[in-house]
């Protein structure tokens, strides 16, 4: 059996319309100060805040956190380590049947 710590873990934030307008405005403009400002005032309170609540330990400004895949562009999904979308549309559906791959992959 895997040790808990070692069982790779993901915490999902909800958007609200006007944010995720906003996300589109930034990766349509290629608004750099945007898109940092965005990540500071909103995901990162909320990803803390559910961290938080299910006791997981967390550094969002982890000196040791992987680097940018080469090519990769925003919006980037990685699931697993591995790229699923990159600079393109965000499907949630393919999102969902990763996940449930490494799933049944971790708990068969």
């Amino acid at each position: 059996m895997t040790p808990p710590s070692a069982i790779p873990r993901s915490l999902w934030i909800t958007l609200e319309a006007e944010e995720v307008i906003e996300v589109k405005r930034i990766k349509q403009d290629y608004d750099e100060d945007g898109a940092l400002t965005f990540f500071r005032e909103v995901v990162a309170p909320r990803v803390r805040a559910a961290a938080q609540k299910h006791g997981l330990a967390l550094d969002l400004f982890d000196a040791d956190c992987p680097s940018m895949p080469a090519g990769a562009q925003l919006p980037l999904v990685l699931v697993n380590g591995e790229v699923l979308s990159s600079g393109g549309k965000i499907s949630v559906p393919a999102i969902r049947r990763k996940v449930e791959e490494c799933t049944a992959i971790h708990h068969p």
